[in-house]
């Protein structure tokens, strides 16, 4: 019996995604061998060039990883919008069999929907498909800013002009205005992304799995964030962290984590809507570091966009 695109979703998913997928997680380095002298609280393993430092040896390690949050999070933080677009930018130059979609619908103006391709096909337009996509959409169901769509997907897409946008993993993304006109946006982005050619965060890449629950109510606006986030050799991580247009000036309260490059991983403790946090190493305070502007720029950027952008059908 021939099995359907939607037998190989699953298969897809597990097996990973694109060439440009995840990479395991560097760990911190751990060693069992036994040593004469105390070892000074603030270190975590005796020789370790990074994490055996003086306590003022600290000071260069935070420097740097400020350094990286303002380079990281100067374009801002990954939108799945773009990532709607740019899987959308592609569809549309489909064709009716390049790639053949669940159920062989041969209007090619119609790109939301199932696909699945094992070997690569090129459409009448030059552009290229390979992998699966499951991708669903609904605009404009109560209201102009009512959306909602969501995406399971492994694939390589490449334009007409030979630039690939390797995606795996999955997105969501849902945005309704209630009864009493407070928009409610629940978003998440989860996987690996790559498009050197968007114009987006895209170009250099993206790895996230990052859940983003906000809502606007006149002037007042509120957003939790949780999760992770790369971008080239910035890692954050967001516990639960809110921000809060009514109370803080939408400064970020609560536990943000950052990973460095060697694999450790540093937390910022935001309290009393102060744009500086203590820097934590393994529940040890080890400094402060002054980052609270630009992550609340990053994150209120996003909250505009998703809360108010319109999109193309």
């Amino acid at each position: 019996m021939a099995l359907s695109p939607l037998h190989f979703i699953v298969t897809f998913l597990l097996v990973g995604c694109s060439e440009e997928g995840d990479a395991p997680a560097k760990e911190a380095a751990t060693t069992t061998e036994a040593v004469d002298d105390p070892i000074d609280p603030f270190t975590q393993m005796q020789g370790d060039p990074i994490l055996n430092p003086s306590i003022d040896g600290f000071a260069d390690l935070i420097d740097h990883f400020v350094e990286l949050i303002d380079q990281g999070l100067s374009s801002g933080l990954p939108n799945v919008i773009d990532y709607r677009n740019e899987y959308r930018s592609f569809m549309i130059h489909r064709d009716e069999d390049c790639p053949a979609f669940e159920g062989g619908s041969s209007d090619t103006t119609e790109w939301v929907g199932v696909w699945f391709s094992n070997s690569i096909c090129i459409s009448d337009d030059g552009y290229q498909y390979f992998g699966l996509a499951l991708y669903h959409e609904e605009q404009a169901a109560s209201h102009e800013l009512d959306l909602n769509f969501g995406m399971l997907a492994s694939y390589e897409l490449t334009d007409e002009d030979g630039s690939t946008f390797f995606g795996g993993g999955g997105i969501n993304f849902g945005r309704i205005v209630d009864d009493d006109d407070v928009i409610i946006v629940n978003s998440f982005l989860g996987g690996s992304y790559r498009y050197p050619a968007s114009s987006t965060l895209l170009a250099d890449g993206t790895e996230s799995s990052l859940f983003i629950d906000a809502t606007a109510s006149g002037d007042d606006l509120d957003l939790v964030a949780n999760g992770g986030v790369g971008l080239g050799a910035l890692y954050l991580y967001f516990y639960e962290t809110s921000f809060s247009s009514s109370t803080c000036d939408f400064m970020p309260q609560g536990r943000v984590g950052i990973r460095d490059e060697n694999g450790y991983w540093f937390d910022l403790e935001m309290t009393g809507c102060e744009p500086c946090a203590k820097v934590g190493l393994d529940g040890h305070v080890v400094g402060e570091a002054c980052v609270g502007e630009t992550i609340r720029d990053a994150m209120y950027s996003l909250a505009q966009r998703s809360l108010y952008e319109m999109v193309d059908p």
